[in-house]
This record gives C-alpha cells, sequence and structure tokens, in this order.
C-alpha cells in the first residue's frame, strides 16, 4: 500500500524534482497506511499526495488536472473504466502504466486499449510477477494516446465481445477466491 507511489517520488528525486505524485486509495484504511508509509519514508505532501476515493471519481471533480503518466494498479477489471474516464487528461506525451494485465488478468481493458478506432498505442512487456511463489509470468502495458489528447468520444461506440466479458468475470471470481485461499493461477 503506497509502494508504487514511493517509488515514483523517489525516482523525481533522482530526476531533479518537480512534479507530484497523486495516489488515490478508494479505502480510507489503506489511504492512512499509506500516508504513514509516506511520512515514515520522508516524502513531503508535495511529493506525494494519497486521497481517499476511486480515481475516476477525483477525475470527475476536475481537481487533478493534467496526468502525464498514470499508473493502473488496483483491481484490473477497472482499468478500462479509470483510462476512460481519465482520457481528457491525457496531454501528448502521457503514458499509462498498467500492471497484472496477464495475472489476474485484465481483458476489458485489453480489449479497450486495441480496439479497432482505439486512441491508445500500446506495447506488452513480459516480465515475473511480484513476490509470487512459484513464479508466475505477466504482462505490464504501456500505453501512449495516438496523438495529443486523446478524444473520449472517439471510444463511446467500444463495447467488449461477450466473451472478453465472460472472461472478465471469471478473472474477478479467481480474485475473490484467492482472497480467501490459495488458487491455481495457471488452470
Amino acid at each position: 500500500v503506497g509502494y508504487s507511489a514511493l517509488v515514483m517520488a523517489r525516482r523525481l528525486r533522482e530526476l531533479g524534482g518537480g512534479g507530484r505524485v497523486v495516489s488515490c486509495e478508494a479505502d480510507a484504511a489503506r489511504a492512512m497506511v499509506a500516508r504513514r508509509l509516506q511520512a515514515w519514508a520522508g516524502t513531503r505532501e508535495s511529493e506525494v499526495q494519497v486521497r481517499i476515493g476511486r480515481a475516476s471519481d477525483w477525475l470527475a471533480t476536475g481537481k487533478l488536472g493534467a496526468i502525464d503518466v498514470l499508473v493502473l494498479d488496483h483491481k484490473a477489471s477497472l482499468y478500462h473504466t479509470d483510462l476512460k474516464a481519465c482520457e481528457a487528461s491525457l496531454p501528448a506525451g502521457a503514458r499509462v502504466v498498467a500492471d497484472n494485465v496477464l495475472h489476474p488478468g485484465a481483458p476489458l481493458f485489453l480489449s479497450f486499449v486495441e480496439h479497432k478506432d482505439g486512441n491508445f498505442l500500446s506495447t506488452v512487456h513480459e516480465c515475473k510477477e511480484f513476490a509470487h511463489d512459484p513464479p508466475l509470468d505477466d504482462w505490464v502495458v504501456v500505453c501512449t494516446p495516438r496523438s495529443g489528447h486523446v478524444q473520449p468520444e472517439e471510444t463511446t461506440s467500444w463495447s467488449p465481445p461477450p466473451d472478453v466479458r465472460r472472461w472478465a468475470c471469471e478473472v474477478d471470481e479467481l480474485c475473490q477466491q484467492s482472497a480467501k485461499a490459495p488458487v491455481d493461477w495457471k488452470a
């Protein structure tokens, strides 16, 4: 909780400072843990802000401004919803980094960024899942708006195929099961 924001803030310092990291935590208790981690690590609020609530809700307020790097590392079945909510806030050169796209999986996100009229150029990076035993292959997907600001109205016609929707439901079910007991991610 808060680790990604901490790593990004550290990297910003290494690059000479400037910029800020805004982390949105839907759960208030997790947000408090993240804030305490940031304070313990010595980051300043001007470097990292932890906000309580969903990113899409904060985006709707218009208080986040332009987003140069969007990191999606929460419930993968919501990645496409959050990306769609922030499309208008992505300037030219922005990057969207989505973790856990293969395991547990983000089929709706993949369908969204790869549909034929999509606004994004995407690259899949193969990696090993962090701290998973036995080792598990995963994907991190990096997306870039095709040209300047994304035009959200161009993606309003997107609708995932029924098989992709079914896959997304299976992924959510597997994630729920994994919260209670070990699961076979490769099955």
